[in-house]
């Protein structure tokens, strides 16, 4: 195991092919190898995501949510291939997996800056760096991540703003 890296969790992969026939399904089960899988790291937040390949992803615990998520990918192929499925059906299917893709784009997003930090210099000046425990939307306070000051300014301005108003304003027990 290389970095000490986990997988948590494949939020998607990319596919080549769109169509949902007996040959896409035959084509992509030999592929599956050669896909990119969009990858949930353990301990980071969404906005540090990558996408992977198989053999790339052997090197780090969790490979086996990686086989469980093309298990499970087969079979919701499967599924919208089967020519017994109606249309209703068929369309909530895809409605999920759209509200799927949605809310991870919502885990990108600062809901609230919960504490700042700055790290520590090093013997060679490094370091000193400004950090935010970041509450993400859509998530619980237990995925709640460390990012560097160069990450969350572009996207989170306001709630920089609003936490520090909050620390000035002192209504915190502590102070």
């Amino acid at each position: 195991m290389r970095n000490g890296r986990t997988i948590l969790r494949i939020c998607g992969m990319k596919i080549s092919c769109v169509v949902f026939d007996t040959f896409c399904y035959l084509m992509i089960s030999l592929t599956f190898h050669l896909q990119r899988y969009h990858i949930k790291w353990k301990g980071f937040s969404h906005l540090h995501n990558t996408d992977e390949t198989y053999e790339f992803l052997k090197r780090y615990k969790g490979l086996k949510r990686v086989d469980n998520y093309i298990k499970n990918y087969k079979l919701y192929v499967q599924r919208l291939a089967d020519p017994t499925l109606n249309a209703e059906d068929r369309e909530t299917l895809l409605l999920e997996r759209e509200r799927e893709k949605e809310d991870l784009e919502t885990y990108k997003t600062v809901e609230r800056i919960v504490a700042m930090r700055t790290t520590p210099t090093d013997s060679a000046g490094g370091g000193g760096d400004v950090e935010y425990f970041c509450k993400w939307t859509g998530l619980n306070y237990e995925h709640c991540t460390w990012e560097t000051q160069k990450d969350v300014n572009p996207i989170a301005k306001e709630q920089i703003e609003a936490y520090r108003n909050r620390e000035a304003e002192g209504r915190f027990p502590y102070k």
